[in-house]
Parts: structure tokens; C-alpha cells; sequence
């Protein structure tokens, strides 16, 4: 009996052994995907296999010089684009695309710190505030080649997933809601822990990164709310994942020091994680979309005809980002089921093409249009990979709206008092005006075509003269850096902010200290389209007032002092100014529509018009004669808009068409009548 039970123990002993090796093993080796039916999607598909022809025509020199973004983002780019290409399309030269992303994948490996060795400089890559995105670019495009794998390469791929997985077990996520987000950083660190929790689910490590994907992905764009919402999320009440805020109330966010547009359109880096749980068959946690539907609805309103986006406060990035559009609205088409998204990532794919088509070596950007970041191919690159494998992934939404129909309902105001600036589009221009971390305007047709720069300090002009030009590039390469550096001199300090909306206009009264002198204005933009500009700078100096940047070159009509068109499709009518001037910039031309501002100087600006009608406008009593000093009034598409430049309350009269009209208007606020 005792040699019975001692051989049975034996047994179950060696069995146990052997479930702990294969435990082992498998805690070292990812899940294959497994290929669910895939949509065709050959638009998408082409797209991709162009500029992966591209990227990997254009792939940098080994050794990898550095431990820098700049070194390893682009090959961990191009190896994510690569790979998806070769799996999930009839990619170009197959064997030459595989033995390309091996190369990568090896050098990328070996250079890590888990890897052992070292780039160029000495140093290894990792345990950077951005390699764990880097380390999942490239962990996922090794995963969806996994089986063809070297078994020497598929361990130096883990080892890299585990290390850059771990740093987050202990590290709360991080948040900032003014000046620096934190959104799109915790957003690229959950697709690391994702990866890491799902496709190495054997693994001891598994669920204490799946806690913290969750975490990082619901922080990632958590508004002030939701830090004290009971909703439950994804098996906790909210509040028990969410430590602080990263993104306002109005769903806007804040990064490089103004509300930018680019980074609230990251959401999208937490809706990539929804192709790994795809593709190994799990459910979709509900953090994948927290808060998407609101920030995509602030984005919608900044969608352009052409596929490109407004930005109220400007851009230090590029104007051309057709690559984040169609990524950002085909996800919202996909995977949130937004019924107008379907048709803006349509209107943004045929951009796309176009831009693609341009160059029979696939690239997407022409020579100047990104200046910005020297990886923007590689980054264009993995974007139509996420794009493609999501289209190919999820049907569409199955009543999509139309385009027309879309862009009727955004045909109304939207105020972002978080954010302070407000959007305005009607059925021919849309206009902005924000008064935040940045003070400027923005007024331009709804055109495929951009043609207005979102320059600081649009409309509100400079406190000194408009410096001379040189051929040295600003950021953008659009202005020159003599006109940033001025723009950063400008010392500007607001007083006083009102804005409101009246007969569907939304409008801003403005009282601050510019170059050390008052300057009082107002900005209303009309439902109807034009914006209407008054200001009022106090006597000295010599100041460019009504500071307007056009892209491109233009045809210029005007007669120097009330009226100004661009290419016959964008006019502008001047009151009291003292003189229109142009400057040609490097790729842009700055118009200054009140060269020398003397008294309260009104502008108009009338997008769609030609020059024709620009004149014609300009030659109309639209200018408004009141009986108060310090009232300044002007009829625009039967709307009178009134400013009050004093501090105190004020009752005029305003005479339109022959009569006496009374008017009562608080002090240094702005009143919108019919």
C-alpha cells in the first residue's frame, strides 16, 4: 500500500513539474492573434502599402545613433506599419517587408535595456518618459507576426514588453489639467500594459497590469468630475479609478501652453488598445472610451471641408494633419458608433489620397507641409496602420449621415468657457475667437483649401511696428522667425473679459494692457458667417493693428485703406482704419488692415465673398453713427453690433436707415441686435 501511494505521489509530482514549466513557458510567449474575418478595405489598404514602401525605402542607418525619441520612434513606427502590412494586406514584396521588421525588431532588442547592448552613444533606450510607446509599437508589431518569429527574437520581445510594463506597476497615473496634459502620455502607456496583460496572460505580472491598463486608459481623459462620479467603470465606481483631471469640463485640453487641438484628438491612442483585445477575443473594457463621444464633439466643430481641422489658438505642429482626422473620425465611425463620423473620415481619406498621390514613393507630406517633427512620415505610417486594421476590424455604422447633413447640424455656436474661446460656424465660414492662454481670432471660408493662417494674435495685431522679414524659417516654415519672435515680445495683460450670446452671435469684450497701452476690442462672429472686429488702442507708439496671416500666394485685390479680397473668395471691409498693408512672408501673407490705429477702427470680414461684393459692402453704410464717444456701432447681415469702450452703462442712440434707435449697452461689453 505504501509503494502504491509513494509511486501516485511521484506521479502527480512530475505532473505538477510539468504544469509549472509549461506555465513558465507560457508566461514568456505571447498569444498569437487570433485573425477574426477581416472587412476589405482596399482604399485603406492601398494607403498603407505606399507608405510602407516608403518607410522602409527610408529607413535610417544602423547603428541607432541614440537613446532619443528622434532615434527610436521613427524605426518602432515603421516596424508597427510594416508588420501590419505584411499581415493583414497583400503587401508588396513580402519576404523583403518581413526581413526588414525582423532588422528592426532585432536592433531595437538589442539596444534596449533589457536587451543588453547599447546604441550608438553608449547608452541603451527605455525607462524614458515616452519608450514605453516606443516599446509597444514595436511589441505589437512583433505579436502580429508572432508564429514567423525566430525563437530568439519572440524572447527579446518579452523581456522588452515585461520591462517597460512593469515600470508602471507601482506609478500612479499622472495628471495636469493646465498648460501640460497628461492625457496623451497616460494614453500611450496603457497600450504598453494592454499588450503586456492580454497577450501575456500566463504571466504572474498579467493582472496587475490589466488593474493598471484600466487605470492609465480612464485617467487618461478624466474630466474634474469624474473624479467624484459613482458611475461604475469597468467594476469600480469611477472615483475609485480617477486620482485628478487631465482633461476640463467642456472637454477641452491644454498642452504645450494652449487649448491644442492635436492632443484632443489622443483619445484615440486608448481606441487602439481595442484591436489587441480583438484579436485575442476578449471584450472591450468600457475605459477604451471614456470621454471620447464629448472631446470628438468639440473636434467636430473644428472640422474643415478638407479634411484638416481649426485651431482657435493656433498650432505649433503643422495645418496639415489629414492623418489624425481620418484615423480620429473612421475610430469614432467604428468603434463609438458616432453616425456623422463615417462621412468626415471619408471626406478625410479622399485627402489623404490626394496628398499620397503626389508622390509616386508613397510619402504622404510634401516638402515643408511638417516641419515640425522629423519622424512625421513614420508617424503618418502607423496611424494608417491603426486606421486600416480598425476599418478592417468593425463594420461601419449602419445608418451613417450624410455629409451635407452633417455639416448643417454644425452650423451653431459652441462656447468652451473652460477653454475660453468660442466656435461659430454658419453654411459659408466658421469663426473663432479665443481668449485664454492665447488672444486671437480666426475667420475663414468652409473651403477644402486652407487659406488663413491661425496665427497669435490674429485680429488683435502687435504693439509694435510689424517687423522687417527674413528668410529664417519660424516653426511652421509658413512665417518667418522674425515675425515669432515679435509675436513672443508682445507683452499683453487682459483686465477685463465679457463674452455672451445674443440673436445667435457669440461675442467677446475685451479691455487689457497691450505694449504697455490700453487697447480695448470686440470680436463677434455671426451665425451667418462674417466676424466683425472693433478696437480701440490708446495714442502712442506705433502699433499693427487687425494683424491678419493669408497661406499660401493668393491674388490680392484692395484699395489700400477700406476694402481688401484674396483670391476672390475672402473679403474684408475696413472702417476708420489708418491704411491696409501687406508683408509677404515665406509661405504666407500678412495683411495689417489698420496700419496706424487712430480712433475705434471696425473690420469686417466676409468669408466667400469675391471681390466684387467685397467692394460693394465696403461702399455701404454699414458703419453706424452713434451718439456717445465711446460707442462704436456696425450693421452686418441684419444684426447691429454694438461696443461699449467706457466702463460704465451706457444709453445711446444709433441712427440705421433714417431713424433714431435707442441702445443700451454695459460698460466695456458688446450687445447684438436685429
Amino acid at each position: 500500500m505504501d509503494l502504491m501511494w509513494h509511486n501516485v505521489c511521484v506521479r502527480l509530482a512530475t505532473a505538477g513539474l510539468l504544469i509549472l514549466s509549461l506555465g513558465g513557458a507560457r508566461a514568456q510567449e505571447f498569444t498569437a492573434p487570433q485573425i477574426p474575418r477581416l472587412r476589405s478595405e482596399p482604399r485603406w489598404e492601398r494607403l498603407l502599402q505606399r507608405q510602407v514602401k516608403y518607410l522602409l525605402n527610408n529607413v535610417p542607418p544602423f547603428p541607432i545613433p541614440n537613446e532619443l525619441e528622434h532615434a527610436i520612434r521613427p524605426l518602432t513606427g515603421t516596424a508597427y506599419a510594416a508588420a501590419a502590412c505584411l499581415k493583414f494586406t497583400a503587401c508588396e514584396n513580402p519576404e523583403a517587408v518581413k526581413a526588414a521588421v525582423e532588422r528592426i525588431l532585432r536592433e531595437v532588442t538589442r539596444t534596449h535595456i533589457s536587451g543588453g547592448g547599447a546604441t550608438a552613444s553608449g547608452r541603451p533606450w527605455g525607462n524614458h518618459w515616452q519608450s514605453a510607446f516606443w516599446a509597444a509599437q514595436a511589441a505589437t508589431a512583433a505579436w502580429f507576426l508572432w508564429p514567423d518569429l525566430p525563437p530568439d527574437l519572440r524572447r527579446a520581445v518579452v523581456k522588452l514588453t515585461v520591462h517597460e510594463a512593469n515600470r508602471f506597476l507601482d506609478i500612479p497615473a499622472p495628471y495636469s489639467r493646465y498648460y501640460d496634459t497628461k492625457a496623451e502620455e497616460n494614453a500611450w502607456n496603457s497600450q504598453i500594459l494592454v499588450l503586456a496583460a492580454e497577450a501575456l496572460a500566463s504571466h504572474p505580472n498579467a493582472p496587475r497590469w490589466r488593474e493598471r491598463a484600466i487605470e492609465y486608459m480612464l485617467s487618461a481623459f478624466a474630466t474634474p468630475g469624474d473624479r467624484l462620479s459613482k458611475r461604475m467603470m469597468d467594476g469600480r465606481a469611477l472615483s475609485a479609478w480617477v486620482a485628478g483631471a487631465n482633461v476640463h469640463p467642456d472637454m477641452t485640453l491644454e498642452n504645450h501652453g494652449f487649448v491644442h487641438p492635436d492632443y484632443m484628438s489622443t483619445f484615440t491612442l486608448n481606441m487602439d488598445n481595442a484591436i489587441v483585445y480583438r484579436l485575442l477575443g476578449r471584450p472591450l473594457p468600457e475605459a477604451v472610451l471614456h470621454n471620447a463621444a464629448g472631446i470628438y464633439a468639440n473636434l467636430k466643430s473644428f472640422s474643415l471641408p478638407g479634411g484638416f481641422l481649426l485651431y482657435p489658438s493656433g498650432t505649433d505642429w503643422t495645418l496639415h494633419r489629414a492623418d489624425e482626422l481620418a484615423d480620429v473620425h473612421l475610430k469614432m465611425d467604428r468603434l463609438a458608433r458616432d453616425a456623422q463620423a463615417g462621412a468626415l473620415a471619408s471626406l478625410a481619406l479622399e485627402t489623404l489620397e490626394r496628398m499620397q498621390a503626389r508622390h509616386p514613393e508613397g510619402n504622404l507630406f510634401a516638402p515643408g507641409e511638417f516641419i515640425t517633427y522629423r519622424g512625421h512620415e513614420q508617424h503618418a505610417g502607423w496611424l494608417l496602420a491603426t486606421a486600416m486594421l480598425t476599418a478592417q476590424l468593425w463594420d461601419p455604422h449602419p445608418s451613417p449621415a450624410r455629409l451635407d447633413s452633417v455639416w448643417r447640424s454644425l452650423e451653431r455656436t459652441r462656447i468652451l468657457e473652460d477653454a475660453r474661446m468660442f466656435v461659430v460656424r454658419g453654411p459659408a465660414g466658421v469663426s473663432s475667437f479665443s481668449w485664454g492662454l492665447r488672444v486671437m481670432g480666426l475667420t475663414l471660408p468652409l473651403a477644402p483649401d486652407l487659406m488663413v493662417n491661425p496665427l497669435p494674435n490674429s485680429y488683435v495685431g502687435i504693439a509694435e511696428p510689424f517687423p522687417e522679414l527674413t528668410s529664417k524659417p519660424g516653426r511652421l516654415g509658413i512665417v518667418s522667425a522674425a515675425v515669432e519672435q515679435a509675436l513672443a515680445r508682445e507683452a499683453f495683460r487682459i483686465s477685463t473679459v465679457i463674452a455672451g450670446v445674443e440673436e445667435e452671435a457669440a461675442h467677446v469684450t475685451v479691455r487689457a494692457t497691450h505694449g504697455g497701452r490700453a487697447h480695448l476690442f470686440s470680436f463677434t462672429a455671426l451665425p451667418s458667417g462674417e466676424s466683425v472686429f472693433i478696437d480701440r488702442w490708446a495714442a502712442g507708439g506705433s502699433p499693427s493693428g487687425g494683424l491678419i496671416s493669408l497661406l499660401g500666394n493668393p491674388s490680392i485685390e484692395t484699395d489700400g485703406r477700406t476694402w481688401l479680397n484674396a483670391g476672390n473668395r475672402l473679403g474684408y471691409a475696413v472702417s476708420n482704419g489708418s491704411g491696409i498693408r501687406q508683408a509677404r512672408d515665406l509661405r504666407s501673407i500678412h495683411v495689417i488692415l489698420n496700419a496706424r490705429p487712430a480712433g475705434d477702427a471696425a473690420m469686417v470680414t466676409l468669408p466667400g465673398a469675391s471681390a466684387a461684393a467685397t467692394r460693394a459692402f465696403a461702399a455701404s453704410p454699414w458703419r453706424l453713427k452713434t451718439h456717445h464717444p465711446d460707442i462704436a456701432a456696425v450693421r452686418v447681415s441684419e444684426r447691429t453690433i454694438v461696443t461699449n469702450f467706457s466702463a460704465h452703462p451706457s444709453t445711446t442712440e444709433i441712427e440705421l436707415a433714417g431713424r433714431r434707435m435707442p441702445v443700451s449697452v454695459s460698460g466695456y461689453s458688446t450687445r447684438v441686435l436685429r
